[in-house]
């Protein structure tokens, strides 16, 4: 909880859809942010799409490809409401997690909707002809992931067939794209291996470790 003054509160007489807090960082835009979306794909739930949907985010500006998501399960711009001031409704419809931590077990989960949400996304989405892929993040030049050693890893991935991209160059289609057509994948450990997510049945994933610790959602994810 955190002090606000409650003379400062915005009131506004509607019902609405609370649909998550978007983080700009893509694993998170793939996992976090879709965990509330579920009920977009159920039918039963139709009635909802009759509601705002009000969300918090770290940066106002939500990514293209994030958009592109959304746009996949049927939600768009002009349905959704940034909160960034204390607000009061008149009623708040809160979905439950499809993609969430569990607390006893310290471990994170995924249900069967969530995997419903991941194949909306993949729908109507044709598969590259491309065998094997690395995505690099050396194009992104952040001093915590790039150095000498990824471009050491393209040379050497490239001398033996590997195709190598930067997925923030891509559109969502084409990232997907790639990922359902490759046999092997390769990626280092964080957002960018777990684009895994949109990998065909029976792909090989392999994970190149960058930091001792082990990343929760990439163990959910495999």
């Amino acid at each position: 909880s955190y002090p606000f003054d409650v003379n400062q509160v915005e009131y506004v007489d509607k019902t609405v859809v609370y649909i998550g807090l978007f983080q700009s960082i893509w694993g998170h835009c793939i996992t976090d942010n879709l965990k509330h979306l579920w009920f977009m794909l159920e039918e039963k739930y139709n009635y909802l799409h009759d509601y705002d949907f009000i969300y918090l985010a770290q940066s106002n500006d939500l990514s293209e490809n994030f958009c592109a998501i959304l746009n996949k399960i049927g939600i768009t711009r002009d349905k959704m409401i940034t909160v960034n001031t204390v607000t009061q409704f008149k009623n708040i419809i809160l979905p439950d997690q499809c993609f969430k931590l569990n607390s006893i077990m310290k471990q994170r989960q995924y249900t069967k909707e969530y995997i419903a949400l991941i194949d909306k996304i993949c729908e109507g989405i044709e598969p590259a002809k491309e065998d094997k892929i690395y995505f690099t993040r050396s194009a992104i030049k952040n001093k915590r992931d790039y150095g000498d050693g990824e471009k050491k890893i393209e040379t050497l991935l490239e001398r033996i067939g590997y195709k190598i991209y930067s997925p923030e160059k891509l559109t969502l289609e084409d990232q997907i794209a790639l990922l359902k057509g490759c046999s092997v994948f390769v990626a280092t450990d964080g957002s960018i291996s777990h684009n895994c997510v949109f990998l065909k049945e029976n792909a090989t994933l392999v994970i190149l470790r960058k930091a001792k610790y082990q990343n929760g959602y990439q163990a959910a994810i495999n």
